[in-house]
């Protein structure tokens, strides 16, 4: 049960690192000309929700791995 909690917890913290990391990755990008109008609030939304699951995925992708190099070690231990 406390292998749960542990891995719950580093799963929020890859999380977090991840969609941090995705947001200064993004904000180098230059939105503005995607709109014709200069619209600074839905550019800022734009930002947060590619940064959110840009992070997402890459989060994933390293929980995924690390689940997987875990459960590799089942077919040493045998």
């Amino acid at each position: 049960m406390q292998q749960l909690g542990l891995h719950a917890l580093l799963s929020l913290f890859i999380y977090f690192v991840t969609t941090a990391l995705a947001f200064q990755a993004i904000k180098c990008l230059d939105l503005s000309k995607l709109f014709k109008i200069k619209k600074i609030f839905e550019e800022q939304i734009l930002y947060i929700f590619l940064a959110l699951g840009l992070g997402y995925l890459v989060g994933q992708f390293f929980i995924a791995f690390m689940d997987y190099s875990l459960t590799l070690t089942n077919l040493f231990n045998n």
